[in-house]
Parts: structure tokens; C-alpha cells; sequence
């Protein structure tokens, strides 16, 4: 399992506002799994819509369906932002009928 402690890859980010790292961390993560992207919601929060999401092909589900999105994302809210303060959750789903998988 990895920990927040094994992020040291991350230290440039230490000087930047939690909001900031989340984005970095965001985008690397769009990056490294060569999908999605982040964007800012209608609040101004960063928002990962995955309107390529390979996980929902030909799936269909009556709930969220891309965990490994969801997951991956919070892991990397509770970086900057601690524990528990931040619930990421998919609130669109192509395996629901949406036209993106959208956090």
C-alpha cells in the first residue's frame, strides 16, 4: 500500500497552496494514466472528467462505476487537504448513460 509519506516525488510541491497540489496531482494523473483531464467545476474546484474512460465500454450500471478513478483522486485530496475533508465522488458515469465519467 502507498502512503503519503512515500510522495517525497511531490516535495516541489510543498510551497504551493492545497488547492494548487491537488491540481498538480491531478494532472499528473491525467498524465501518467494517459486519460481525462482536469477542469474547474462550477464552483471553481478542480474537477477530473474522463470523457475517454476506457473502464465503461459497453458497461451499464445504475451507480458510479470507475473506482479506480475515485480512488486515485482522493488519495491524492487528502495529500493537501487531510484526511476526511474532501469526498471524492463520481457524480457522472458513462456506464450510468452519461456522455463522460466526471469527479
Amino acid at each position: 500500500m502507498l502512503h503519503l509519506a512515500h510522495l517525497n516525488f511531490l516535495d516541489h510541491l510543498n510551497s504551493f497552496t492545497p488547492e494548487k497540489k491537488y491540481r498538480e496531482c491531478v494532472e499528473l494523473l491525467s498524465a501518467a494514466i494517459s486519460r481525462g483531464t482536469p477542469v474547474c467545476d462550477s464552483a471553481g474546484k478542480t474537477a477530473f472528467d474522463v470523457f475517454d474512460c476506457t473502464a465503461c465500454d459497453g458497461a451499464e450500471s445504475t451507480k458510479p462505476y470507475c473506482s479506480q478513478y475515485s480512488e486515485a483522486l482522493q488519495f491524492f485530496s487528502d495529500w493537501p487537504f487531510g484526511k476526511e475533508k474532501y469526498v471524492v465522488l463520481e457524480t457522472q458515469s458513462k456506464a450510468m448513460g452519461a456522455h463522460t465519467c466526471y469527479f
